[in-house]
């Protein structure tokens, strides 16, 4: 099986992070039958009071903007004190079961999947590489430049930022075939003092793309935490 390739610029580092917070695990549920809706959930357990989360999201990929009633959640309360994320996670599931299968959802296989950040990386890249083989033309190898570009203001609890990722496709002799940019910089999020990009990938046809990016965010009295977030798009 043909594999992608990926070539990771480390022009601009972020600062490495190191967790003693509660650590969210994102879970690919897929692209839906029809390509237009990305679903992912995420679960975790909270730090201090050991009390499991979970939530469940279905993000329409052309406007980058939830559907319509596509977020389920079980927030950290009493009520779930001393249950683990996963098991909150697969009863969210199973309460939503019927709408998760409506969608007919696929996860990434490996083909689809354009990157992954380096498991337990002290750094995240800032501008991400990639040659795709699997969806290119012998003899012009499509590639792409992914550039998270963050901005933070203030500093601990009170910290807010942003950030956007521009995306440039290229065809074998470096010609510029689309550009975008992917994000929203004007908002700003209160608490969240950096950004990652965790993940990228694309749909069977190579237009439509995900890019999966790690929150970190920091709370009064307590250690740093990670939560996830897409941003989703398509290229020509």
């Amino acid at each position: 099986m043909k594999r992608c390739i990926l070539v990771v610029l480390s022009l601009c580092l972020f600062c490495g992070f190191l967790f003693a917070g509660d650590v969210a695990v994102f879970d690919d549920i897929g692209f839906s039958e029809d390509g237009k809706t990305y679903l992912f959930g995420q679960y975790g357990t909270t730090d201090k009071t050991f009390r499991g989360f979970a939530e469940i999201y279905a993000v329409d990929i052309e406007s980058n903007s939830f559907k319509t009633n596509g977020i389920y959640r079980t927030n950290a309360t009493e009520a779930t004190a001393g249950k683990s994320g996963s098991s909150v996670y697969e009863e969210l599931k199973k309460k939503n079961s019927t709408w998760i299968s409506s969608w007919k959802a696929a996860p990434a296989s490996i083909s689809e999947i354009l990157y992954i950040r380096p498991y337990n990386t002290k750094n995240a890249e800032s501008e991400i590489v990639v040659r795709d083989f699997e969806h290119s033309k012998v003899g012009n190898t499509t590639q792409y430049t992914f550039k998270l570009v963050p901005f933070v203001e203030g500093k601990g609890a009170s910290v807010y930022s942003s950030f956007y990722i521009t995306v440039e496709k290229k065809d074998g002799s470096g010609k510029l075939i689309d550009k975008i940019v992917a994000g929203s910089p004007d908002v700003k999020r209160r608490g969240i003092s950096g950004y990652a990009i965790e993940k990228i990938m694309c749909d069977k046809t190579a237009t439509k793309f995900v890019i999966v990016v790690e929150k970190i965010s920091e709370e009064e009295n307590s250690a740093p935490s990670v939560r996830y977030m897409v941003e989703t798009f398509v290229l020509k």
